[in-house]
């Protein structure tokens, strides 16, 4: 297997623990024998692709810091740029945008097509346009990958997180038609397939604002029990993961509903003033609707700013890396992102800081896909400043990593140094 294609290996190690078949993952998304191929390292494919066979395989693609290549870092700033726009349902700027993104997807994967369907929904439905073809516009999205099979059953199948949007818009849409059953009885079944497939990180982000909207249908039609109940559940979900999302809501539900005393239920009240008073004093909006969770991610790395940060790290200058490579000039235009690098001059620059020059790279080592797995929980517990229960994984990671790598070492001794000083 190819080193550079790392993410190959990840995909593998995802689809056989997750125990599915190549022509499982792949429906829709892409042949089961260019699937195979990718994960045998003899082809590489577009980061839109990796993400959602990761997804479908019910691991969050935000779980993995990527590499962008060349070849996808202009796509990648054209889709931050449209995001953003619809994001402020700014139709000047996002109108030409998605001219642009039209042109581009002539010679790129049909998953462009649906995320493009996608956005040009949100755009319409902030700007309060004709709901009826928003409605038929995602049901268009949703057959690209999804031939076949009716989103009724959405519960029934792994999906990607873009598939699972376009039916938490085409339920949301729904609501707001008036067409309650039909929202709720959508609500249920997302909520169903995130406890089936979902990976946490997605859950965390996903299941609370879609139980609040169910929660309230419940109310409106007497079922407090029910409402009650998602409400316990998404709090004990926002606990785990230290959130506040809608926390101040389901608190509300369950003080009026739940079995409480006196005490408890002014305790609770107290709590949500305050936390009411905090989201209004920094302007914060409360009941927020999030769309974009597939396309916000922080963790991708443009390939100049990847190149530049491993520069330094190693104590190369801009003359050194750049010698016999390309002029000093070029190099510093890469790494402020002004310019894009040919393949072949991206990958000469990769490699003599030390990396591969493929389409994917993990910053933490994958020949062993199961060693990012227990990097990523050490990251979760030293975010919540549990060293202690990730002292046990840093030593196991430790075991398994290849120490001749610069990069590895470097990673280990960073985590160790944030958890020294809590024994200390």
């Amino acid at each position: 297997m190819e080193k550079e294609n790392q993410i190959g290996k990840l995909i593998s190690y995802e689809r056989n623990r997750a125990g599915m078949g190549v022509k499982e993952l792949g429906r829709g998304l892409c042949s089961h024998t260019f699937l195979l191929r990718v994960e045998s390292g003899e082809r590489v494919c577009e980061k839109i692709l990796a993400d959602s066979l990761l997804q479908r395989a019910g691991v969050s693609a935000d779980k993995f810091v990527y590499m962008i290549n060349p070849d996808e870092q202009d796509w990648m700033v054209l889709r931050e740029k449209l995001i953003a726009a619809v994001d402020e349902g700014n139709e000047v700027k996002a109108v030409p945008l998605i001219e642009e993104y039209y042109k581009m997807t002539r010679t790129k994967s049909k998953l462009h097509i649906q995320l493009l369907f996608l956005l040009q929904v949100i755009l319409s439905w902030k700007n309060k346009r004709d709901t009826t073809a928003m409605l038929d516009k995602l049901k268009e999205a949703w057959t690209i990958t999804m031939q076949g099979i009716p989103m009724e059953s959405l519960s029934s199948y792994s999906l990607t997180v873009t598939e699972f949007v376009l039916g938490m818009m085409y339920y949301r849409i729904s609501e707001e038609r008036g067409s309650y059953r039909t929202a709720e009885k959508g609500y249920e079944q997302l909520l169903l397939h995130m406890e089936m497939f979902a990976d946490e990180e997605d859950s965390v982000k996903l299941y609370p604002q879609i139980a609040y909207r169910l929660s309230c249908l419940y109310l409106k039609s007497g079922r407090t029990k029910e409402a009650l109940g998602l409400a316990e559940k998404s709090i004990a979900l926002l606990k785990v993961r230290g959130r506040l999302f809608y926390f101040r809501q389901f608190l509300e539900i369950v003080s009026q509903y739940g079995e409480n005393t006196p005490k408890e239920r002014e305790e609770i009240k107290q709590i949500c003033e305050s936390l009411k008073w905090l989201y209004q004093t920094y302007g914060v909006e409360e009941e927020v609707w999030i769309w974009n969770i597939p396309y916000g991610m922080a963790e991708v790395e443009l390939c100049g700013n990847l190149i530049r940060s491993r520069r330094e790290t190693l104590g190369m200058s801009q003359e050194a890396l750049a010698d016999g490579i390309c002029d000093p000039v070029s190099l510093s235009r890469i790494e402020c992102g002004k310019v894009t690098p040919k393949r072949q001059i991206f990958k000469k620059l990769m490699e003599r800081v030390g990396m591969t020059g493929g389409n994917f790279e993990t910053v933490v080592q994958v020949e062993r896909p199961g060693l990012l797995e227990i990097a990523v929980k050490i990251g979760v517990l030293l975010s919540h400043s549990k060293g202690e229960e990730a002292e046990p994984l840093i030593a196991e990671l430790e075991r398994g990593m290849k120490w001749s790598d610069k990069f590895s070492r470097q990673y280990l001794l960073h985590v160790a140094g944030v958890v020294q000083p809590k024994k200390d």
